[in-house]
């Protein structure tokens, strides 16, 4: 609550012109419903996305810029991919010929408005950009709105290839975002460590974000414009939203969808980034930094140093903390023998198994419960409170055996036994994030070098270890309660998109992970502490309560919602040269999930593998996948193919022509082990085939010229075309949808594959 109030402050203050310069939001959301609402989705190549890319030119045009159209083919050599992208360059010069730069894309994908991927960063841009030049700026300001983002980052691809801008921007902000809630966070910084970053955490209005998700984002198979600008050697800040991601990439991304502080809170931190920023030199380094907020404490500012002092914090860490703990152990030693330190680890070992046991037994018997496999998706909240109490009520049951032991079985109980278990853990987590997590290490070796000092310096009595292991649990605390709870919560949608069904061990993992951090120091500061309100019976029949109350709650609570629907797919795909068609609908859960049976006739089956038409198809991307073979439904395909082939006494030549009848995709693909020795489009060789890709053949035609050194003696030469469009056979309404496919709770990404011969 505190951070939507200082935004709000902030905003405010913004609003009648005090402390910063002012902004208006409505004009920003304005561009959020033209660009969303009004215009809608806005693929590359569609008239829509015209229509877009006019009016981002006539309103940078109108706040002063100087603005060109970067037109050209893009292409992603690696994927085989080409596409029309029109990218919109504008320049304010400052003082200074060195630039920085506001960055976004305009392009959605074709079942969503974009109105959070990516509307919101376009209105973020734009609106910083209005108001930063209402004063004189050292250096010179870019606006750069690229086109083909979602294609595999075509248009900043070619973006960077730009004299000017490969010359002059040194510094950028890009925006971007899956969520359509909470602040807008710094997730990405680079490359290296350098004045954007300061700028950030010593002059954004209100800076939220930390590095660890850095290393998060790697490991994803997302990616963003972020990437490309990278390549020019500037330093950069990459910046989205992530709370409620439901709508990402769906028919729900509209603009009611984003939040009125999300667009405020990214349009104050941009004017106050670049502001602090022009007032400095722009320098980076190759450093990896650490950086992270402390909102949570209600301080508007940023923290960041560098890999020198994250190595010195982290080896005092581990010194200081493999030194308090061979003190502890002679402490347990001196209490206990060397049955005290066995039965100490042993009940500790006992009570983590046990609390991530229960954990991954409670996400089982909800399974088994449900008929869903992801039950939780639309209420994740109760359903992560009672894995949270599962685990706690594992912790007490193992206390209360442990007490009913016999006095020589027991662990001793004190906050230095608690800290002589703790320590190794800690330290081994410390040094493998060290390692493996660089920009994470912080989360485990500040609160290491907390417990190693405040254990050291109050380990001799009870309670004063008692009151440094609270204070303990503060900087852990810190480090790890907020930032999980935002983690849990994107990583329910986050696997719907990705899609993929979480592992029954997946959530408890992440839950013990954290426990690991702020359970230990709570137990110091509780152990040997037994108040008469709190019996250990009475404990435990308000955690058993609590538990029940939210597995209840949790089974009860409706899997999937109209505002949070499941992301299924479905698809046709029709191979005119075998005479075939065939249906297929994939989704996260176990059923077909559909009205009726389907088309006309419908034999489903759950299958794993793609149909078998004349020329290979990926695999539907979806958990679990049903197919129905189907009568041809469409008496042509959304485009004429034609080709014509030469033999010449040294090479043949072949030219492929598609005239398109709408916005689609054409992929070429050739026969096994045919390589073509030049070709006017880049082509990618997967499993032996040779294929090239144009997104949006122009309503010209496009003629697609292959050379060879030799050809098979087969003729006509055996070459496929996929093309693939946006709906179904059938379907009504923008996304094209037949009626037995249900939308309440459900958003689709419906696609028709058609697979034809050229004609020669």
């Amino acid at each position: 609550m505190s951070r939507v109030v200082s935004v709000m402050l902030l905003a405010a203050l913004a609003a009648c012109g005090t402390a910063r310069p002012a902004f208006d939001e409505a004009r920003a959301r304005a561009h959020i419903d033209m660009l969303a609402g009004t215009i809608g989705s806005r693929p590359t190549g569609s008239p829509a996305n015209v229509r877009a890319r006019l009016y981002i030119v006539a309103e940078l045009q109108r706040y002063g810029f100087t603005v060109r159209v970067q037109e050209t083919r893009a292409v992603d050599p690696q994927q085989g991919v080409t596409a029309p992208v029109a990218n919109i360059i504008a320049s304010r010069d400052g003082e200074r010929p060195d630039a920085i730069a506001l960055t976004s894309h305009y392009d959605s994908v074709p079942e969503a408005a974009g109105a959070l991927d990516t509307a919101l960063g376009v209105a973020t841009c734009l609106e910083a950009a209005r108001v930063l030049v209402e004063q004189p700026m050292r250096h010179s300001l870019f606006v750069i709105i690229t086109d083909g983002e979602e294609l595999g980052l075509l248009g900043a691809r070619v973006a960077v290839t730009d004299p000017e801008i490969a010359r002059r921007v040194r510094a950028f902000l890009n925006f971007d975002g899956t969520g359509a809630a909470g602040p807008m966070l710094l997730f990405e910084t680079g490359p290296g460590w350098g004045a954007p970053l300061d700028a950030w955490a010593r002059g954004a209005a209100a800076p939220e974000g930390a590095s660890y998700s850095t290393e998060i984002y790697r490991r994803l198979p997302n990616d963003t414009d972020f990437t490309a600008f990278r390549t020019l050697g500037a330093s950069g800040l990459n910046f989205a939203p992530v709370d409620d991601s439901y709508a990402y990439h769906t028919d729900r991304d509209v603009p009611a969808r984003v939040q009125a502080g999300t667009l405020a809170h990214g349009i104050v931190n941009a004017i106050s980034t670049v502001r602090t920023l022009d007032a400095t030199d722009i320098t980076a380094t190759p450093e990896v930094p650490t950086y992270f907020d402390l909102a949570s404490l209600g301080m508007m500012r940023g923290v960041v140093y560098g890999p020198g002092l994250s190595t010195a914090i982290a080896l005092a860490a581990f010194l200081l903390a493999g030194i308090a703990w061979l003190l502890l152990t002679r402490d347990v030693w001196r209490a206990g023998g060397v049955a005290g330190i066995v039965l100490t680890a042993l009940w500790s070992v006992l009570t983590v198994a046990a609390a991530f046991g229960s954990m991954v037994v409670a996400v089982s018997a909800l399974r088994a419960a449900r008929p869903e496999l992801t039950p939780w998706y639309a209420a994740p909240q109760g359903f992560f409170a009672f894995l949270a109490l599962s685990g706690v009520f594992a912790v007490w049951a193992v206390g209360r055996v442990a007490a009913a032991v016999p006095e020589r079985g027991r662990p001793w109980r004190h906050p230095a036994a608690t800290w002589w278990v703790t320590l190794p853990v800690w330290i081994a987590l410390a040094i493998m994030m060290q390692r493996t997590a660089p920009a994470a290490a912080y989360l485990a070796t500040i609160p290491l070098l907390a417990a190693a000092v405040l254990t050291l310096a109050a380990r001799r009595r009870a309670r004063l270890l008692r009151v440094a292991s609270a204070a303990v649990l503060v900087v852990a605390g810190f480090f790890w309660i907020a930032d999980t709870l935002r983690l849990l919560g994107f990583l329910v949608p986050m696997l719907g998109w990705l899609p993929r069904i979480a592992e029954v061990w997946l959530y408890p993992a992440v839950i013990t992970a954290t426990g690991l951090m702020v359970v230990p120091p709570a137990f110091a500061a509780l152990a040997g502490l037994a108040p008469r309100w709190a019996s250990p019976a009475r404990v435990g029949l308000v955690i058993a309560a609590l538990a029940g109350v939210t597995g209840v709650s949790a089974y009860l609570a409706p899997a999937y919602t109209a505002d949070r629907p499941e992301r299924r797919a479905a698809r046709y795909v029709q191979d005119d040269e075998k005479g075939e068609a065939w249906w297929e609908v994939g989704r996260l859960e176990p059923e077909l999930g559909i009205v009726g049976a389907g088309p006309e006739g419908a034999r489903w089956l759950r299958v794993t593998d793609a149909p078998a038409a004349s020329v290979r198809l990926a695999r539907l991307n979806q958990p679990i996948v049903f197919r129905t073979p189907s009568a041809r439904l469409e008496p042509r395909a959304p485009a004429d193919v034609r080709a014509t082939f030469t033999r010449e006494p040294v090479r043949s030549v072949m030219e492929i022509t598609i005239v398109a009848h709408e916005n689609l995709s054409a992929r070429i693909v050739l026969p096994r082990d045919l390589m073509p020795t030049e070709s006017t489009l880049p082509g990618q060789v997967s499993a032996g085939q040779w294929a090239t890709t144009f997104v949006s053949p122009p309503a010209s035609g496009l003629t697609v010229k292959l050379m060879f050194d030799r050809w098979p003696t087969v003729t006509p030469p055996p070459v496929h075309v996929i093309v693939t469009t946006l709906g179904l056979p059938g379907g009504t309404g923008r996304l094209r949808l037949p009626a037995w496919l249900p939308q309440e709770t459900a958003t689709w990404r419906a696609r028709s594959v058609f697979v034809v011969r050229p004609k020669f």
